[in-house]
């Protein structure tokens, strides 16, 4: 875990310690720019890494129900395929996740899209506050699944493509 730790780290990416069994950070004012890892040996043993997206200008369009993003005019299909796709995969089905660039500078609060009492998306950045919001990132356990998250699509995580504008829209 380390050794990919300290490669995103060295890309520039905020990353921070995720007790494994879980989804989220535990540490008070994790999602502070200080509670980003400044070195690979700095994460605690038995951790995952979760993505800080608001201080690596980063976003996810995270998918809880692949069918339901349809009703937003997501098409999901179009979007893994790109040649460029950088995706998260858990193994749960009807679920995944696109990580994006989002344009230099620019932030944007956290925001669900839901169909009925379901959530069919969010697009995942930061808080109203302006705090980052964060995903687990490969080789993190997925707490449900029991086995390691991996990067899916054509593309590749150190070279995100730029959050598409409909998207933004």
């Amino acid at each position: 875990m380390n050794e990919v730790v300290a490669e995103y780290i060295e890309h520039g990416w905020k990353v921070v310690p995720i007790p494994t069994g879980t989804k989220g950070p535990r540490a008070p004012g994790w999602n502070t720019r200080h509670g980003a890892l400044t070195s690979a040996p700095a994460l605690p043993p038995n951790h995952g890494v979760g993505l800080m997206h608001a201080y690596s200008g980063t976003m996810a369009l995270d998918i809880d129900d692949w069918d339901k993003t349809l009703q937003y005019g997501i098409y999901l299909d179009m979007l893994y395929a790109a040649p460029d796709a950088v995706t998260i995969l858990s193994g749960k089905p009807g679920r995944g996740k696109l990580l994006y660039k989002m344009p230099f500078g620019l932030t944007l609060p956290s925001k669900q899209f839901k169909v009925g009492a379901t959530v069919a998306f969010e697009l995942r950045c930061s808080t109203m506050e302006g705090r980052t919001a964060q995903d687990l990132l490969p080789p993190s356990i997925h707490p449900e699944m029991a086995h390691p998250y991996v990067w899916g699509g054509a593309g590749h995580w150190s070279r995100l493509p730029v959050v598409p504008q409909f998207i933004l829209d």
